[in-house]
C-alpha cells in the first residue's frame, strides 16, 4: 500500500499533523515531528522578539537597545522569508550600533541581513576562500509586508 502525506495546517501537540491517502481510498493519520527548519525559525521568532525588551546597557558595554521600528522590520522580514520557504538562518542577535543580524552559516557560505538604525537593509555574503564579502543594500518594503 502506497501513501501521500498530505500538510494539514492544524497543530497537535507540538507535531505536524499529516492525512496519509492510500489508494485503496482508506484514510490513515501519521503525525511526523516538527521539521528542523520549522523549530529553527520559531527559535529565529523568539531572538527577535526577545531583543524588544532589551533596556540600555544591554550588553553591559553602554549600548542602546535596536530600536522598536528596528525589530519590527527584522520580524516582518523574517516571515517574509519563511513564508516565502527560504531555509531557517542559523542565528539572530542584536549589535552594538543598534541593528540586527539574521545570519545564515553552513559549510557553503555565510550570508546575513543587517537591519540597520536607519531601516536600511544590507545583505552580505562570505564566500569558502573569499577574501571578501559581497554585499548589496536591499528595499525591504518591496518584500510586500
Amino acid at each position: 500500500m502506497s501513501t501521500v502525506l498530505e500538510p494539514n495546517q492544524a497543530t497537535l501537540m507540538g507535531r505536524e499533523h499529516y492525512r496519509a491517502r492510500a489508494k485503496n481510498r482508506e484514510m490513515i493519520t501519521a503525525y511526523v515531528s516538527i521539521s528542523p527548519s520549522r523549530a529553527q525559525w520559531d527559535r529565529c521568532f523568539e531572538s527577535i522578539s526577545s531583543i524588544r525588551k532589551y533596556e540600555f546597557d544591554w550588553n553591559d558595554e553602554g549600548a542602546d537597545p535596536p530600536r522598536t521600528e528596528v525589530v519590527s522590520l527584522a520580524l516582518s522580514l523574517a516571515k517574509t522569508l519563511r513564508a516565502m520557504n527560504e531555509p531557517a538562518p542559523s542565528r539572530c542577535f542584536a549589535t552594538d550600533e543598534g541593528s540586527i543580524i539574521i545570519a545564515w552559516d553552513n559549510d557553503f557560505a555565510y550570508f546575513e541581513l543587517e537591519i540597520d538604525e536607519f531601516l536600511r537593509c544590507v545583505a552580505r555574503q562570505l564566500l569558502p576562500g573569499a577574501k571578501r564579502a559581497t554585499s548589496a543594500e536591499l528595499d525591504p518594503f518591496s518584500l510586500g509586508f
